[in-house]
Order: structure tokens, then sequence, then C-alpha cells
């Protein structure tokens, strides 16, 4: 099956051996898929239309040297962890910036969460998982509210009863967005596909009028140069920005 031809390309490329569902094989993986998996949109200003399909998804990056963006590589990252005997759940996720979370931006973020994991620290078991969200972790989050740190970045989960989210993720405050909230409740990739049609129509029609201008639809915006007075501010940061002054940055999945 090509499927299974694909499991295997797609390992190759990641770079590592297949081994029995634990949290810190999941961790291994999660490094592995954000180090070597672009979180890309090439294909829309090539004018080329990708579908969310999974087994499309699969295809894409195990043989064609692709990622896509959140639909794509944490659709594609959901297929191979069940294949490896993980337990993995689809849910809806809505990327934001200061304003806030809102009930319209849910579906513009797939996430993942894999369960039946316990660990010492983390007994309950489920992992957040996100190999989708441009700058953000680095590696799965136990699913328990708290401040999580990746190296000097640190990261708050916490519940919330917004109505039309249960989980929130609250970004570094050095972070190319703000926060993003995700449902609970399980659902499928289907549920995605008329965002993805949107995202890249909206996209597509920002980039061919200014490909300077970032497009609310695909949830970029454009990066002010650096000021050199935002608190928290690193050297390599102040470099990056003078080399880059207007690079875009990711606002939503």
């Amino acid at each position: 099956m090509r499927l299974d031809d694909d499991i295997q390309a797609y390992l190759q490329r990641l770079q590592v051996e297949a081994e029995p569902p634990s949290a810190a094989a999941l961790v291994r993986l999660h490094h592995a898929q954000l180090e070597r998996i672009p979180y890309e949109t090439t294909w829309i200003h090539l004018g080329e239309r990708w579908t969310i399909d999974l087994e499309e998804s699969v295809h894409r990056v195990a043989t064609r040297g692709r990622g896509g963006y959140c639909f794509h590589v944490n659709g594609a990252f959901s297929v191979l962890l069940r294949s490896l005997g993980y337990d993995v759940t689809l849910h809806a996720g809505g990327v934001h910036g200061p304003e806030g979370p809102t009930p319209d931006a849910i579906e513009n973020h797939l996430v993942l969460l894999v369960h039946g994991l316990p660990t010492d620290g983390h007994p309950e078991g489920t992992w957040y998982v996100d190999a989708g969200l441009g700058d953000a972790i680095h590696g799965p989050l136990p699913l328990s509210p708290g401040a999580h740190r990746h190296g000097p970045f640190e990261f708050h989960l916490a519940r919330t009863d917004l109505g039309f989210a249960d989980w929130s993720l609250r970004h570094h405050h050095l972070g190319s967005f703000t926060g993003m909230v995700f449902e609970r409740m399980p659902t499928t990739i289907d549920r995605f596909a008329a965002r993805n049609v949107e995202l890249f129509d909206v996209a597509g029609v920002g980039v061919r009028q200014d490909p300077h201008r970032a497009t609310a639809g695909c949830g970029w915006r454009r990066r002010r140069p650096w000021s050199g007075s935002e608190p928290g501010g690193r050297d390599g940061d102040r470099r990056a920005h003078a080399r880059h002054p207007d690079r875009m940055v990711r606002r939503t999945g």
C-alpha cells in the first residue's frame, strides 16, 4: 500500500526509528517533525491548490520534501503517530492576536492531543502536540494548567470557559502571535476543508495585489522594524530584525 511506503519514507525523512509509544518517544518525534518538516506556504504563491486530505498530506511530506501549514503538517503527523500506535485525536483551534480569541477564529488551526502516556510528572497522560504553530512549542506539553518552559521561552496552558473553547495557550512575549485556544471535543479533518479553501483564496488574492501586505485570512502580519526599546530583547533578535526588517511572521495556524 502507498500509505505503508509513505510512512517508512516519512520516518526516513525525520531520521528516526520506529519505537513503541512512550512520552519520551513522542518528544523525539515532535522535535524531529519541527526541525525537518517546514511550515511553508510557497505552494500558494505558485498557484497550487492543496487539499487537507490526510493521506495526501503524508505523501507530500514523505516523498516530495514538502511541509504546509497546520492542517497539512499536523494532519500528516497525526497519521504517522497513529501508524506507530499512538492514540491521537484532532481538535479545532483558533490562533489570535492581542485582541483576544473570538468564535470566528476557531477552525483556523488544527491541534493534536495524544492520550494514554502517563509519566511521574504527568499521570493524566494526555499531551498537547502541535507541529504547525510556527515559532511556538518545540515539543509536546502535558495537557495541564501551568507554565511550561522550552529553553528560554515560557508558554502557559490554562482551562478556559469561553463557550467556544476549553483550553488556551499563551505564547512567549517575544512570539509572533499572542495565543491560541482550542476545543476539548475531538473532530475530524473534514471540518477544516472550507477554512483551508478560504485561507488559500484570501492569501492568494493578497499576494497578487500587494506581496508586502499581510492578509487577514491567512493570518500573517508584517513585523515592524526593531526599535531597540522592546523589553526582553536579545542581541540575536536585534540582528535578525536588522537583516530582515520586513519579514513576514505568522499569526495563525
